[in-house]
């Protein structure tokens, strides 16, 4: 009404100051869509944030510094401080050769200048306002600070730039302010002190300055003049939130449910651009984009994605973690980055080695890459990888080979200036991204444009910083500095029509969809808590004028107040725990009432089992018409398997797979399921147990296996351990292993104790690692016939007594008897290794190919050689088995004879008995959505 003149809608001489970027697009479709509604042109106003209005209404003689200027000045101011200083700041300042660790710090007093310098205050002005009435008279390190913040303009200053709040602070006592137009403050219930100066020294001077508070005329008190809340006003207010608005569940995959349910529950067909999902809690964003999705819906989160998640930054991260340590975890982690493996594709023939023949296959070479992990456990990437031999070691070679190449990380050798990386970092990019043309159409394809474009400003701004004698870093700190400056930045969501938008807190006031569902209600998301920061606690921000907690608990008492009253629908969930586990408590806004209606909402956050129960119940409201609500990922894929071949031959240690649960067998046993991956970080406890057969196998070819000497035998075992490690793992294993190697050590040294005493009372070994023949031993039943294959650890003959003793070892951590291992308390068997062993005792051969056990009369036991975690119970466990409890065994061999004969594996929902946990991913255990909060309810709906 104001700017309408003749057929123009004339806006530019209106600068409008908003909360946020959001509300200023938004402002922006409206004043389009009301112009054309009038039939007029639209000139556009200038629209602008509340933290970038000052700099509207001022000018410098220099440009503002950057803040990546500014973070560099900082970490070259503190560096100035004498090393007392240094102590008083930061008992554990990083080392002067750590470029990266100073940024850091400048970073730090960067974002705590802009917070002092808000409220018009220098940091010699807060030392001043410390004494002992606060809880800690901290002048002496405010006075520390204020030496390196002379030091800090000084090194702006010879940048050839201004510092931003130092130029507000001047432009303010030298009152060159300025306004060109008319200034509109809209909904702007909070803003530093400085720029409020500003705006009062504008309307001293005559400026039109214009508020627009969205209250109602009576509660103008609670405002001041500019439109910010008076925390006085509000931290007594009662919120009008009713109990019915409001879910309190457990977990955030609950919330999420709560929030759709909540949707439905509205009672009317929304569109989704009627719909706002407010998020104060991040934590709960994946929960509710997975549960709209399922609703047969989009989601998407105005923040946009952080870089952090982005393929490139993790490509740089990687890049970065190799330079820095050369882990070979490190190597790994990069070589599974989807454009390394492109790269080393396209471009093996050009690789001087020959394992760089594999880079064709990726999957294969990758599984080498396991393997080679899995079995040699390096610690880092050495020249040749010296003493790690075995599968997968031409390709680790070949891949070495290839990153250190020139082409790629070749130059990025020694120190540099900081800004001399910044295009080497680029080109590195251009070589991996840089040939295959890009479509922004393609949500992935856009996404990598837009976070290289972000790279390429980051890189951009370093170059434009002068360099100083004290920058120069290598390229492993550059890389991570240059990631250090985006970690807080996001990629734009997409744009798109019909999608339910995910909002901060602090956004959601302005936005005008006429439905709201709150998730995350907790404390400290809001409102937002300041008690812990390490240079202003919260009453010295309140003495300092500097925003507090009770001015943050005003604002978003105001801002739900105000939703409550202008939005159709609004509900607001609360969880009880975190992701994992950690308690939560509930938001102060939602206990913001008095009397029986606090006490009721205090209960009920506190009444666990009753709620989870009205979660569900609100759930079961939700009324959908598409089948889409239900996930059609069925676990498992296949309920039922039937092998194509029946198993005819199998492995003694088959038998208790197929007795705890044959479904499990199939998948792992029969269908060859490889778990080889490069997370293991130790030797799993097979390769231990591996590890330890070995080096006892070795044994027993010494003369030391037949000495009474516990002395000669610990020799011969720790030479022997020292010497395969070396041959097996090299020089450059990882520290677990190491450590691993002296726990069995230790573990071998008990075992001399015991060999000694074991060949002192008349045993000798026979046979170590006996084997049947590959066709296995056939085993006759009434059900049919199988082979069995084993191989036997120990055979030794006692030639005193005249007996047999058959061993397995034993290296877990516990020292399970073999009674124990093999058989229920009922007498039921789970495992027939050890009956089985007894059975092929006759068919196992020596070297030359003659039968070791001979004597089919005599007396053989059976049992473990326990090499468990506690020294004290290391030694023999012999079975106490009667020929009846044999005789039982073998009916339980028939058994599963039976099993395998009618070939129909059954799935079983217990996914805890599975060891494996790739097979418990692949059945939905410890998946994105509680096992308890399945979608049932909308199914049964659906239906």
């Amino acid at each position: 009404d104001r700017y309408a003149t003749g057929d123009t809608l004339d806006l530019s001489p209106a600068l409008i100051a908003l909360p946020g970027g959001r509300a200023g697009r938004r402002l922006k479709e409206i004043l389009v869509d009301l112009a054309h509604a009038r039939g007029l042109r639209l000139v556009p106003p200038r629209i602008t944030t509340v933290g970038a209005l000052p700099e509207l209404l001022y000018t410098t003689a220099l440009p503002i510094a950057e803040d990546t200027a500014s973070h560099r000045a900082w970490a070259a101011a503190l560096r100035t401080l004498d090393a007392r200083d240094r102590r008083a700041l930061f008992p554990h300042a990083p080392a002067d050769t750590d470029l990266r660790g100073w940024i850091a710090l400048g970073r730090q007093l960067h974002a705590l200048q802009h917070e002092v310098g808000g409220a018009a205050l220098s940091f010699g002005e807060v030392a001043g306002l410390c004494d002992e009435s606060l809880l800690f008279d901290d002048s002496e390190r405010w006075t520390i600070l204020a030496r390196a913040q002379h030091a800090y303009l000084g090194a702006i200053a010879r940048m050839g730039r201004a510092d931003r709040d130092h130029a507000r602070r001047a432009a303010l006592e030298s009152r060159a302010l300025l306004l060109d137009g008319d200034l509109w403050l809209v909904g702007l219930a909070e803003m530093p002190l400085i720029t409020r100066r500003m705006i009062d020294a504008l309307i001293r001077n005559g400026e039109a300055v214009s508020v627009l508070i969205h209250a109602p005329a009576d509660r103008a008190s609670a405002f001041d003049a500019l439109g910010c809340v008076i925390p006085a006003a509000w931290t007594s207010q009662t919120v009008p939130l009713r109990d019915d608005q409001i879910s309190v569940v457990e977990h955030p995959s609950n919330q999420a449910t709560a929030a759709v349910a909540a949707i439905h529950a509205f009672g009317e067909p929304l569109a989704a651009d009627e719909i706002v999902l407010g998020v104060p809690d991040e934590e709960v964003i994946p929960y509710l984009e997975q549960r709209i999705a399922e609703a047969d819906a989009h989601a998407r989160y105005a923040g946009g994605t952080p870089v952090a998640r982005t393929s490139v930054y993790r490509l740089l991260a990687a890049i970065a973690d190799l330079l820095s340590d050369a882990s070979f975890e490190a190597l790994a982690a990069l070589a599974r980055h989807p454009v390394i493996g492109d790269w080393l594709r396209t471009n093996r023939w050009g690789i001087e080695h020959t394992g760089a023949a594999r880079f064709q296959e990726h999957d294969t070479w990758l599984a080498e890459l396991d393997a080679f992990a899995c079995e040699r456990q390096p610690a880092r990437v050495t020249d040749g990888l010296t003493g790690s031999g075995g599968r997968g070691r031409r390709v680790v070679e070949a891949l070495v080979t290839a990153l250190r190449s020139d082409r790629l990380l070749g130059p990025l050798r020694g120190e540099r200036p900081l800004n001399e990386w910044m295009p080497l970092i680029l080109e590195l990019l251009i070589e991996l991204y840089g040939r295959t043309p890009l479509n922004r159409d393609i949500p992935d394809e856009r996404r990598l444009i837009d976070t290289c474009r972000k790279i390429r400003d980051a890189a951009a701004a370093h170059t434009r910083v002068p360099a100083a004698g004290t920058d120069v870093c290598d390229a492993g700190s550059a890389i991570r500095i240059l990631l250090d400056d985006m970690s807080s930045d996001a990629v734009p969501a997409e744009a798109g029509d019909a999608a339910i938008e995910l909002l901060g807190w602090l956004e959601l006031h302005l936005d005008d969809a006429p439905a709201v569902v709150l998730s995350g209600m907790n404390e400290p998301f809001v409102p937002q808590a300041v008690n812990a920061h390490p240079f202003l606690p919260n009453a010295l921000r309140t003495r300092a004028g500097i925003e507090d907690n009770d001015r943050r608990y005003a604002r978003d008492a105001y801002q739900l107040t105000a939703m409550l009253h202008s939005r159709r629908h609004i509900h607001v969930t609360a969880g009880r725990r975190t992701v994992l586990g950690d308690p939560l408590r509930p938001s102060r806004l939602l206990l913001a009432t008095s009397g029986i209606a606090l006490a009721r909402r205090v209960e009920r956050f506190l009444n666990t089992g009753e709620q989870n129960v009205d979660a569900v119940a609100d759930v079961v409201t939700v009324e959908t018409t598409s089948a889409g609500a239900v996930s059609q990922f069925k676990l498992p894929p296949e309920p039922e398997i039937q092998l194509a071949e029946v198993p005819t031959v199998l492995n003694v240690t088959d038998f208790a797979a197929i007795l705890a649960d044959p479904y499990a067998f199939a998948l792992d046993r029969v269908l060859g399921r490889d778990v080889d991956d490069d997370s293991a970080r130790e030797l799993d406890a097979l390769r231990f147990g591996s590890l330890t057969h070995r080096v006892l196998e070795l044994f027993a070819q010494t003369p030391a296996a037949t000495s009474s000497s516990e002395a000669e035998v610990a020799a011969a075992l720790d030479h022997l351990l020292d010497s395969y490690v070396a041959e097996s793992f090299g020089a450059s294993t990882s520290t677990a292993v190491r450590l691993q190697v002296e726990q069995l050590r230790i573990r071998l040294r008990a075992f001399a104790r015991w060999q000694a005493g074991w060949v002192a009372d008349g045993w000798v070994t026979r046979g170590v690692e006996c084997r049947v023949d590959d066709a296995g031993v056939p085993f006759e039943t009434d059900v049919g016939t199988i082979r069995i294959r084993g191989r036997i650890d120990r055979i030794d003959y006692n030639g005193r007594t005249g007996e047999w003793a058959v061993f397995d070892y034993k290296t877990g951590e516990r020292a399970d008897p073999p009674e124990e291992k093999h058989r229920k308390k009922n007498g039921e068997w789970i495992d027939l290794q050890l009956p089985l062993y007894r059975d092929l005792l006759p068919h196992v051969h020596d070297a030359d190919g003659n039968p070791i056990f001979t004597d089919h009369g005599a007396t053989v036991h059976l049992g473990y050689i326990l090499l468990c975690g506690d020294p004290d119970r290391i030694g023999c466990a012999i079975a106490e088995w009667s020929d009846d409890d044999l005789a039982s065994a073998r009916e339980a061999l028939r058994t599963v004879i039976g099993i395998l004969r009618f070939n129909i594996y059954t799935f079983e929902d217990r996914v805890d008995r599975f060891a494996s946990q790739d097979l418990k991913a692949l059945l939905g255990h410890g998946r994105l959505i509680l096992e308890e909060d399945e979608l049932e309810p909308f199914a049964e709906e659906a239906q």
